[in-house]
């Protein structure tokens, strides 16, 4: 059957079927822009994913753990690490894991703040920043324990206290050496390649009067 139609009417009708047309075409297009959008439900990957392969945890045990090093040269087996896992001592303290046994060894005294270790190429000496020869060591530790237990909450920020000093740990004899003894934070230490210097960072300066 042919429909003829006026000229008036087919122009009506030709127009709506062009509206009809453009509008099917930006539901299309808006669809398929919604279609190519990420699903919130769905997860995207992160930032950490895309800079990190095969990423593996190797310590479990306290709170938190960092600053976690490799040694080198005889040390190479080993990491250092600081971590908060000791019941009277909310502060971080320092340990050595080894990889080949697995073993974990307690390098600071258990008592005092510590951060920042290293490990000497010889495989002996442990270098470490701590607040350990501080006589209120103890101290902040209870203050602290009872802060925390207390409920009340501060804004994370570093403790850059003036009692913190460079030790170095000898793991064969047990014994400690104050290497730095000055008013101020002094910490971020590391040894060199052949271990016979130290880096370390001070603001000891900020504490001496003119």
């Amino acid at each position: 059957m042919l429909l003829q139609f006026s000229r008036p009417r087919l122009c009506c009708y030709l127009a709506s079927i062009a509206l009809a047309l453009s509008l099917f075409s930006t539901l299309s297009a808006q669809t398929a822009d919604e279609n190519s959008k990420p699903d919130p439900a769905e997860p995207t990957e992160s930032v950490e994913s895309q800079l990190l392969r095969n990423v593996r945890q190797i310590t479990f045990e306290g709170l938190r753990s960092g600053e976690g090093y490799f040694g080198s040269g005889s040390s190479a087996s080993e990491m250092v690490f600081q971590s908060e896992r000791r019941g009277d001592n909310p502060f971080f303290q320092i340990y050595t894991l080894d990889f080949e046994t697995g073993d974990t060894m307690a390098i600071s005294p258990g008592f005092g703040k510590t951060t920042c270790a290293w490990l000497h190429p010889d495989g002996n000496r442990v270098l470490y920043a701590s607040t350990q020869f501080d006589p209120q060591a103890k101290q902040k530790q209870i203050d602290e324990l009872a802060f925390r237990e207390s409920g009340e909450k501060r804004r994370y920020s570093w403790d850059y206290d003036p009692e913190y000093e460079i030790v170095a740990f000898d793991q064969k004899t047990k014994t400690y050496q104050q290497l730095t003894q000055a008013k101020g934070y002094d910490a971020e230490g590391s040894y060199s390649p052949d271990g016979k210097l130290i880096a370390f960072a001070s603001n000891r300066n900020g504490y001496t009067t003119k």
